[in-house]
């Protein structure tokens, strides 16, 4: 993805956000490997961030973040950071905003995995008061390993194997070491009855 289109992208959200991008020229300068500075650009409701591997927002208001596009290098890294955070529950973010990152972060990088692209885009049209978390509530799919599957047994979350036929494991989704099966991760209260 061109830097140009990354700065369509954000030019759009920043207009979906109220937010005015008043020098296009320099985020595209910092956008540029040399550079490498994030644009981080508010206003009175919300806090916009533009980077060459991520586009974000949050509202100022609530501790949650949406992302709006994310490349394969910045999810996983930031999925590193965003566990090891939780691990040590040592952060700025409160820990209801790591896990709500963690889980935008891992639905990306199960779907770049499965469509071989190393991007993703986060409900692009989803309205901006929601969250812009348009799969929020519904199942999505993570790799985890025996140790990081039992890490899910005191959560809010209902975990099931996506495909019990799965024979080839893949690398865990958690550590990032061990490999693991898929699993179908769904919010408790909005389990849906199986077949």
């Amino acid at each position: 993805m061109e830097y140009t289109d990354i700065l369509s992208l954000a030019r759009e959200t920043a207009g979906r956000l109220g937010i005015r991008i008043k020098d296009p020229s320099l985020v595209l300068k910092n956008m540029k490997p040399k550079t490498g500075i994030t644009t981080i650009l508010y206003n009175e409701d919300y806090i916009l961030w533009i980077d060459k591997h991520y586009i974000a927002y949050g509202d100022n208001f609530k501790p949650e973040v949406a992302y709006v596009f994310a490349d394969e290098e910045h999810v996983d890294e930031e999925l590193r950071e965003v566990i090891k955070m939780i691990r040590r529950e040592k952060s700025s973010y409160n820990l209801k905003t790591l896990m709500s990152v963690k889980e935008q972060l891992q639905l990306a990088g199960t779907a770049m995995r499965q469509s071989d692209s190393r991007l993703y885009f986060f409900g692009r049209n989803t309205p901006i008061r929601n969250g812009g978390r348009k799969l929020k509530g519904q199942p999505y799919i993570i790799t985890l390993c025996p140790k990081c599957r039992a890490d899910f047994n005191n959560t809010g979350v209902y975990i099931h194997r996506a495909d019990s036929e799965q024979e080839y494991k893949e690398k865990c989704t958690y550590c990032n070491v061990r490999d693991g099966y898929d699993y179908e991760v769904t919010p408790k209260g909005r389990r849906e009855k199986r077949g």
